[in-house]
C-alpha cells in the first residue's frame, strides 16, 4: 500500500506540473512578428498618415487665409492713419494690385510701411490689375473718403468670403476676378 499512496501522490504531483504545461500559450520556435501581424500594422500606420497629410493641406490653406486677413486689416490701419493726416486715401487710377515691388500703394511706403506685405500664395509674377486670378491683394480708391481692400482666400467654407451673407464686406470684386475677401473703409 504504500507504494500506491507514493504512486498517487507522485501523479498527483504530476498532474499540478502538467498544468502548466498545457497549450494555454503558443511556443514557437522562432521569435518575431508574423507577416500577417506586420502587414495590420503597416495599413494601420498608412491609414493614419493619409488623414494626416489630408488635414495638414486644409491647415495650410486656413493659415494662408488667416495671414491674408491680418495683412489687410494692416493695411487697413495704415490707410486710415494716412487718411487722418491728407483728408484723403492714396490716389489710385483704377486699382493697385499686390507684386513683388513692396510699393504697391504709393505713398504709403516706406512712411507707413517699411514694405507692404504680399499674399503668402503670391508666385512673385507682377500683375498690373486686380483682374489677375493670382493670389495678390488690391486695393482700390472708391471715393476720397472710402476704399475697399481685396485677396483671394483659398478656404472655400470661410465665412468671410464675398457672397456669404454673413461676411465683413459684401461688395463686388473687380470684374474678372478671383477676388473673394474684402475690407471696407470705415465711415471717418
Amino acid at each position: 500500500m504504500p507504494d500506491e499512496k507514493v504512486n498517487s501522490e507522485s501523479s498527483i504531483v504530476n498532474r499540478i506540473l502538467s498544468i502548466y504545461h498545457l497549450p494555454f500559450t503558443i511556443q514557437r520556435k522562432f521569435k518575431g512578428f508574423t507577416l500577417i501581424e506586420l502587414l495590420v500594422v503597416i495599413s494601420i500606420i498608412g491609414i493614419l498618415v493619409s488623414i494626416v497629410i489630408a488635414s495638414y493641406g486644409s491647415v495650410q490653406k486656413k493659415s494662408r487665409d488667416s495671414r491674408r486677413k491680418s495683412d489687410l486689416a494692416e493695411i487697413k490701419s495704415a490707410l486710415i492713419i494716412y487718411f487722418q493726416d491728407f483728408d484723403t486715401y492714396p490716389e489710385n487710377v483704377d486699382s493697385y494690385p499686390s507684386n513683388a515691388s513692396g510699393n504697391w500703394i504709393p505713398d504709403l511706403s516706406p512712411n507707413y510701411f517699411k514694405s507692404l506685405p504680399q499674399d503668402p500664395g503670391n508666385s512673385g509674377a507682377s500683375s498690373t490689375n486686380c483682374n489677375s486670378s493670382e493670389f495678390i491683394y488690391c486695393y482700390v480708391k472708391n471715393s476720397d473718403e472710402s476704399f475697399t481692400l481685396w485677396a483671394r482666400l483659398e478656404n472655400e467654407k470661410d465665412p468671410d468670403r464675398s457672397g456669404n451673407p454673413d461676411a465683413l464686406c459684401q461688395d463686388t470684386p473687380p470684374a474678372d476676378s478671383s477676388l473673394n475677401y474684402c475690407l471696407e473703409s470705415p465711415a471717418l
